[in-house]
């Protein structure tokens, strides 16, 4: 099994951002990059390109839809709080 994940340096520990699926205790072998964070204009620029990828799918576009025409329905709102 081979993947690539991010994680956070602890001393002799790493954290890695999610899971990997293996049981605790296995051995594994690393290959260390230093990751320097995103400047702002790139998490812009993949933000939007994940967008994109987004919009071309008709699943997604037709959920976002369907949340955007649920939350334009009137509905009854109760101001009044429990004592």
């Amino acid at each position: 099994m081979e993947m690539t994940m991010q994680g956070t340096v602890h001393g002799k520990s790493i954290e890695l951002d999610s899971e990997v699926g293996l049981p605790t205790g296995s051995r594994v072998m690393l290959h260390i990059q230093s990751v320097q964070p995103l400047s702002t204009k790139e998490r812009l620029h993949r933000l939007l390109g994940l967008f994109d990828e987004l919009g071309r799918d008709e699943s997604f576009v037709k959920a976002v839809t369907e949340v955007v025409k649920r939350r334009s329905m009137p509905r009854e709102v109760h101001l009044d709080a429990a004592p």
